[in-house]
């Protein structure tokens, strides 16, 4: 706005025509400082109201300038262009886009009501006009949207782990931030989980690395189908997910686990196994670091009594029996 107002006093000081009046340098520095103030103001400061009233005084000055220009203000009503422009772009609602387009395309044909009509090229540019301010738009908006789509797949590709398809460990970290804010006011308990499979060293080494893709694959799709809507399931790299549950209490969680345990099993043949260990908010300075590393400790602990136990099963040959049957007939 401001450089298109510099142009059209430079212009009209060069013509130097007299029909021009004065009051038309009027217009083109009050367009200047509406430009210029545009560039000043921080748009993030600015109410919808304000971005909103900025086309409709554009659209004004624009009209205000075509009628006092006379003979050439179909130089000055190529500013209309700019102004369904910033409308296409600054805005997401497509009918509302159109009403500004509407709202142009009718200024823009203003002069047909006041040029002489004898002049026999005077509708033909306004309908000319009103055409390619449809088009600006349609374009502008094409192209708006279609950068804001791929940004939002770039956006959900940042907190994806592109394998499993579950959350990483980004999408786990912003999330916890926002839980705890959340349960901190509420007063709520949430738990934090960490699921590491057993087995899948094994699996991995005699079958190969392709097959371990896949059983992490299917491993992502039972823990889904264990958790919530509203749970954020991640996977923290390797063979370890995790687990992120708002309003849920310590006994609720081992509920959880059992349940992933479980899905996690049925996928696998129990060919896997999970170990989990968790941490439950509230707790002293509590924060997404001081969490992971109770819920970390408690895996490790859950771990280590996980391999005594299959130690006992196997020096012990009534145990092994029994976790033989007890394989079986799972």
């Amino acid at each position: 706005m401001a450089l298109g107002a510099l142009t059209a006093f430079g212009v009209t000081r060069i013509v130097s025509h007299p029909g021009i009046p004065s009051s038309f340098d009027l217009v083109a520095l009050v367009s200047f400082c509406v430009g210029v103030a545009c560039l000043i103001v921080p748009w993030n400061v600015l109410s919808a109201r304000w971005l909103r009233l900025l086309p409709l005084v554009a659209t004004a000055e624009v009209a205000v300038g075509v009628r006092l220009a006379g003979a050439y203000g179909g130089i000055a009503a190529t500013y209309y262009v700019f102004i369904v422009a910033y409308a296409a772009y600054a805005f997401h609602d497509r009918v509302e886009i159109a009403a500004y387009v509407a709202l142009a395309s009718g200024a823009s044909s203003l002069p047909v009501l006041y040029l002489d009509p004898r002049h026999g090229t005077v509708a033909a540019h306004a309908l000319v006009r009103a055409l390619l301010l449809v088009v600006i738009a349609g374009i502008t908006t094409a192209l708006r949207e279609a950068l804001e789509s791929r940004q939002r797949e770039l956006e959900e590709l940042a907190v994806r782990d592109p394998l499993t398809g579950v959350g990483n460990y980004r999408l786990l970290a912003d999330r916890m931030d926002y839980e705890i804010s959340r349960h901190r006011r509420s007063g709520k308990s949430m738990t934090v989980m960490l699921l590491d499979l057993d087995g899948f060293k094994h699996v991995n080494d005699t079958y190969g690395h392709l097959i371990g893709d896949r059983v992490l694959c299917e491993v992502a799709r039972a823990l889904s189908t264990a958790t919530r809507a509203y749970d954020t399931l991640a996977r923290q790299g390797g063979d370890e997910f995790s687990i992120l549950a708002p309003g849920t209490t310590t006994e609720q969680a081992r509920v959880l686990a059992t349940r992933a345990q479980q899905a996690v099993a049925a996928a696998t043949n129990s060919r896997v196994t999970t170990t989990v260990g968790w941490a439950t908010y509230p707790t002293p300075n509590a924060d997404p670091s001081s969490l992971l590393a109770v819920a970390d400790e408690q895996l490790r602990r859950a771990k280590r009594d996980h391999r005594r136990d299959l130690t006992a099963r196997t020096t012990n040959p009534q145990a092994a029996v029994a976790s033989l049957v007890e394989s079986a007939s799972a």
